[in-house]
């Protein structure tokens, strides 16, 4: 069901000099109260650029921003739905908004692994973070610094706790999977005179101090759910090849797959599970499958190609999900997957870091926090119905 337009504020509508950014912030502002339920679907791009009175292109571009912000969810051609994600009622607070705050502007730096000419082949989420805490903290009379990390700059790993020590910071934010230097792991007040927040996009691994973690265990959770309750019963999962040691993701998310097969009623075998190939081709036996999870987008979109050369349509035919939502390759733009909420992760990043602050109340380093944040799903076109009246597996 469309929203109604009656449930439209007054005053919503815009003139055509105010932009894009206004008609963001006036269905924000509907999402966040709860006036629009999640799951609701969004009026047609051409009847909201009515209402507003501005040109379709402003109207796309405001809907395209909702969804980048995970307030919504684009099903292709069915169109947009209000997300899941953003939803809270007034007895469901963020853990964020709990945390005491102090109001001394931010000195917060950022551990990189990227240069300017490094920066388009490094992992596109985790510039984007850095973007949007550069853009906050700045905004709010603070300072943000960027700190090249010596494996980066072709220095000893040594080097990097000097670096942060002498860092003009208060709080030091390290993006896990920035460098593989062991020191990364280990960084934490006690060796750089100074708070640390570590942020992992995964839930394996430790984090010994503040941290904020992306909950990758409950998207693979959520996405075999959905695919299930879409009618697929012959649900493969693909991974990373089971050389790759270094991804404690990779075998982690595999693992939570299985385990909800298992909750489902289904008996996964272990052929069901499957790996890239060294050289990072789709491996054999796509075919016994309706649907499959991708562990990242890399992996869905080679797995979509492999399907499509063997005469197999997605979706008609197999779903697949992958997880990043990369839009890097053109392929990666029709892939149904996950994103990180970015406005949530960068508040929860900052609650943590205020509270670290002199005066805060909440600097004591034997005090530790750790925010978990769900990731948004975005369905797009690889998504797709199961088999019509599937309720079993199919044979062996």
């Amino acid at each position: 069901m469309y929203i109604n337009r009656d449930q439209w504020p007054e005053g919503m509508a815009v003139d055509r000099t105010s932009g894009y950014r206004k008609i963001e912030q006036a269905f924000r502002q509907q999402i966040a109260t709860g006036a629009w339920p999640a799951g609701e679907r969004l009026p047609p791009i051409r009847k909201i650029a009515t209402q507003f009175a501005v040109n379709y292109t402003t109207a796309h571009r405001a809907i395209a921003e909702l969804q980048r912000r995970g307030y919504v969810e684009s099903a292709g051609r069915h169109g947009s739905f209000v997300s899941d994600g953003w939803t809270r009622t007034a007895d469901q607070p963020s853990p964020a908004d709990a945390l005491p705050i102090s109001g001394r502007p931010l000195r917060l730096g950022m551990v990189v692994a990227w240069t300017a000419a490094t920066a388009a082949s490094t992992f596109p989420p985790i510039l984007m973070l850095e973007r949007l805490l550069m853009a906050r903290v700045l905004q709010e009379g603070g300072t943000f610094l960027p700190l090249l990390h010596p494996e980066a700059a072709g220095a000893a790993p040594a080097a990097f706790h000097r670096t942060l020590r002498e860092a003009p910071v208060d709080v030091v934010l390290i993006p896990g999977g920035t460098t593989s230097a062991e020191a990364e792991l280990t960084a934490g007040p006690e060796q750089i005179g100074k708070a640390v927040i570590a942020f992992a996009g995964a839930m394996d691994g430790e984090i010994d101090g503040d941290g904020v973690r992306i909950d990758d265990h409950w998207a693979f959770r959520e996405i075999t759910r959905r695919l299930w309750q879409l009618g697929h019963r012959h649900i493969g999962f693909v991974g990373m090849p089971r050389d790759r040691h270094d991804l404690a993701w990779n075998p982690a998310r595999e693992g939570v797959w299985r385990r909800t097969m298992v909750t489902l009623g289904a008996r996964p075998r272990a052929g069901d599970a499957l790996a890239l190939t060294a050289d990072l081709r789709a491996p054999a036996g796509l075919e016994r499958f309706t649907a499959i999870v991708g562990v990242n987008d890399a992996t869905a979109a080679t797995v979509c190609q492999a399907l499509r050369a063997a005469g197999r349509r997605v979706p008609e035919d197999v779903s697949v999900t992958g997880y990043d939502n990369l839009m890097v390759r053109p392929e990666h733009r029709e892939l149904t997957t996950f994103t990180w909420p970015d406005e949530r992760l960068v508040a929860a990043i900052l609650a943590l870091a205020r509270r670290r602050l002199p005066g805060s109340g909440a600097e004591e380093t034997g005090d530790r926090a750790t925010l978990i944040l769900r990731p948004v799903v975005v369905p797009r076109a690889t998504w797709g119905p199961g088999p019509a009246g599937a309720t079993t597996l199919p044979p062996d």
